[in-house]
């Protein structure tokens, strides 16, 4: 693959996954743990969410922060690991 289109991969896998996997949180909870009581209190208070509309904005920027954090860490665990799997097969060449 040559380097651009590995950095267009690379960018549209951080902008798309967590924006995917935010969408699908916010319209599937079940399958995720539940954000705890005190947390979700904490954070509305924290951004003055006083109606509905506003506890949504609230919910769905935690989604985005959360699943952001997941896909970066996703990611530079990938490149470390791709670039140690070249760097040991770059020494075993005589």
């Amino acid at each position: 693959m040559t380097r651009t289109r590995k950095r267009n991969l690379l960018i549209s896998w951080v902008l798309l996954a967590p924006v995917t996997l935010t969408y699908f949180w916010y319209y599937n909870p079940d399958f995720f743990p539940v954000v705890p009581e005190y947390f979700a209190i904490w954070l509305t208070d924290l951004f003055s969410a006083n109606t509905a509309e506003a506890i949504a904005i609230v919910g769905l920027l935690l989604g985005l922060t959360v699943f952001m954090t997941l896909t970066m860490c996703i990611t530079i665990a990938i490149i470390l690991w791709v670039g140690g799997v070249q760097h040991r097969n770059i020494e075993k060449q005589p």
